[in-house]
């Protein structure tokens, strides 16, 4: 039977040495979610297994260059942060070899979700929930992400 992912709890001004720390096991799954999603070991979503699960004492709302120099990462958990276009734009640019990507509630809008349909596309996986993607956010992806075999764009602004 494998083993329960194991949620760690991290202040935020511990997080820079942490992923200089990661950088040398390399870690290919990483979950860094915000303080208010509620998590227990019992009620792990299926999309963090095999992730190293960190919920961090406040939101999120630069990414610590130490995150952007992760390259080796296959899949990125930032679940309710508040990173913006700005740091979708950071992962898009930074962290090429993402096939997986939860930006849900960070506020990345249709800049963001541009972003990241023009420089990530080997993403099979992308969750963009509730961050104000509007329809050009949308035709970006559809456009662009070809791969994509999960989508969930629930609770934005993305029309007909």
């Amino acid at each position: 039977m494998a083993e329960e992912p194991r949620v760690q709890r991290i202040a935020l001004k511990e997080l820079p040495e942490l992923l200089s720390r990661l950088g040398n096991k390399q870690i290919t799954k990483l979950a860094l979610i915000g303080p208010y999603v509620r998590l227990t070991a019992g009620n792990l979503p299926q999309e963090f297994q095999g992730h190293l699960i960190y919920q961090l004492s406040s939101r999120l709302s630069e990414l610590p260059q130490e995150l952007l120099q992760l390259e080796q990462l296959t899949s990125l958990n930032l679940r309710s942060n508040q990173v913006g276009a700005e740091g979708a734009q950071a992962i898009a640019q930074h962290l090429s070899q993402l096939t997986s990507l939860d930006l849900w509630n960070n506020q990345v809008g249709d800049e963001g979700a541009q972003a990241i349909a023009q420089h990530l596309s080997q993403l099979t996986s992308l969750n963009l929930s509730d961050n104000q993607v509007g329809d050009e956010g949308a035709q970006a992806i559809a456009q662009h992400l070809s791969q994509l075999t999960s989508l969930d764009l629930w609770n934005n602004q993305v029309g007909d």
